[in-house]
């Protein structure tokens, strides 16, 4: 009997070693799988922390863009504009006329020693104080003629000045 107790006695201790054993990779194979499933955890969490942020990120962004816009942002979507100002309108207008006065010149039927000589003559005209001096005298006189008349009536005015109003009436 002691045979047969040994045997039993062996063969439990047999059994208990493979349990202990098959409970520790038991046990090893969950603790590792808890493990790996933190880690896909935190990468979860990380990854929809930062798309969150990403995610603010952009918001914050459109609300500063929708902040920014104007009435003349919103009219120029539809193909609409504020008016301008009397003076932009008055200098657009000036530097159409120096424009198109600059392409008439070039355009112009004289030659250019002739349309620049007939500038020249505008703007010296233009200058103030005396067209002559002591060391260049006038040359564009004219000798008056006999049968010329005087550029001034000695008489008096018999009549005091009228002047006439856009009605067509005399005021005094």
């Amino acid at each position: 009997m002691d045979t047969m107790l040994n045997g039993t006695m062996g063969a439990a201790k047999n059994a208990m070693g493979s349990a202990r054993h098959s409970a520790g990779q038991a046990f090893d194979s969950v603790k590792g799988s808890a493990e790996q499933a933190l880690g896909s955890a935190k990468e979860a969490t990380s990854g929809a922390r930062s798309t969150l942020m990403d995610g603010l990120r952009t918001l914050s962004t459109l609300v500063a863009t929708v902040r920014s816009l104007d009435g003349d942002d919103a009219l120029g979507w539809i193909g609409l504009a504020r008016r301008r100002g009397p003076a932009v309108s008055m200098a657009i207008f000036g530097a159409g006329m120096v424009t198109g006065a600059g392409i008439a010149l070039l355009f112009a039927p004289m030659s250019g020693e002739e349309t620049r000589r007939r500038i020249l003559g505008l703007f010296q005209s233009m200058k103030p104080g005396p067209t002559a001096s002591a060391d260049r005298p006038r040359t564009d006189l004219e000798e008056p003629s006999d049968d010329a008349m005087p550029a001034t009536d000695p008489r008096p005015d018999p009549a005091p000045a009228r002047a006439y109003g856009a009605d067509g009436r005399t005021h005094h």
